[in-house]
């Protein structure tokens, strides 16, 4: 669902766990953050909702403002090169070496597993000429795998996020060059 918000209408958070969307109603959801209840000169534009693949809902809000959301970090007057690697994950030019975490083999071998499960749902299904939208137990096992394969992709993500954070509050200049990891390899 996605919708252009007219900002005069109504206001978007109703308080700490609603939010009003046009159309769609009061939505409860878990947290909004602070920063957006705190702040009162902002104004929305488009609101997105999705479901992923784990069955969970997602709200995306384009918001804009006079003024910053944040505020500016001070400056360090310092300057690194980032190197990517394929042993580890990469090398700063102050000779920083960031490992891999490897979050995708450390959970490899349980994905399998539960991907043969889900395969043998599937056969199962087919043999017996049932549609897959109709049979639970596939359904259930498809969500185990899409859990397991979210968790995945959350860790990777939160190790980006997390390294590029240190990275800008470290450094005003921060330099990598662009390869294509599979001319790398």
């Amino acid at each position: 669902y996605r919708t252009y918000y007219n900002p005069r209408q109504m206001t978007v958070f109703v308080d700490n766990t609603h939010i009003k969307i046009p159309k769609l109603g009061q939505i409860r959801c878990d947290a909004i953050r602070k920063l957006l209840q705190e702040k009162d000169n902002w104004a929305p534009g488009t609101i997105s909702v999705y479901k992923d693949s784990t069955d969970k809902y997602w709200v995306s809000l384009q918001l804009g403002s006079e003024t910053p959301f944040v505020e500016a970090k001070p400056k360090t007057n310092k300057k690194v090169g980032m190197d990517l690697n394929v042993e580890n994950f990469g090398t700063l030019s102050n000779g920083e070496v960031v490992d891999n975490p490897h979050f995708f083999t450390s959970q490899q071998k349980r994905l399998e597993r539960l991907q043969r499960i889900l395969s043998r749902k599937y056969q199962q299904a087919k043999k017996e000429h049932r549609n897959l939208r109709q049979s639970a137990n596939y359904k259930k096992m498809r969500i185990k795998v899409a859990k397991v394969a979210r968790k995945v992709y959350n860790r990777r993500e939160s190790f980006l996020h997390e390294l590029s954070t240190d990275l800008v509050e470290q450094y005003d200049v921060i330099v990598l060059e662009e390869l294509r990891s599979a001319n790398m390899m």
